[in-house]
């Protein structure tokens, strides 16, 4: 069987460097599409698993680091802290696009963090309207307080 294929194999034709350049070139491409494929369907499925075991805890955020400066505004990381069933976890979320520090207002600050039951490292905080909203769960009044920080630091309005 193996002979076979062999001679199979030779009888192919002999392909010319830019051949063999072209195909090499669109097996980089598959292997990135694949990548990004398996990446987005992670993302998915981390999520899905989320919403479908959510448990509840309270976290504080620990700090606030710029993650990308497009000019005129920035991306910022919270990186917060919460316990289950007495272990540690910390995470990080992506926060919002502003024009100026406006993580400095939350650090230090305790809310409310939705994880993953099944996986407790899976976890998102909430700390503004919409995160609330993509949870369906109603934003509480005692977060009020957010509203006119957002607007001071001309957060993007779909944060409401």
């Amino acid at each position: 069987m193996i002979k076979l294929f062999y001679k199979k194999l030779h009888k192919l034709p002999k392909l010319h460097n830019y051949e063999k350049i072209y195909i090499f070139k669109n097996i980089k491409l598959w292997v990135i599409a694949a990548g990004s494929v398996l990446f987005v369907y992670m993302i998915i499925k981390r999520d899905k698993s989320l919403i479908n075991h959510m448990g509840f805890t309270t976290g504080y955020v620990s700090q606030y680091k710029l993650r990308v400066n497009n000019a005129p505004t920035m991306n910022y990381d919270i990186y917060f802290n919460y316990i289950v069933k007495g272990e540690k976890y910390t995470e990080v979320s992506g926060g919002p696009e502003s024009k100026g520090g406006i993580g400095n207002e939350f650090i230090g600050k305790t809310f409310l963090v939705v994880y993953d039951t099944l996986h407790p490292d899976n976890a998102s905080i909430l700390i503004f309207p919409h995160q609330y909203k993509n949870f369906n769960l109603p934003f509480p009044q005692n977060l009020n307080w957010i509203i006119p920080v957002i607007k001071n630091y001309n957060v993007s309005d779909s944060l409401y």
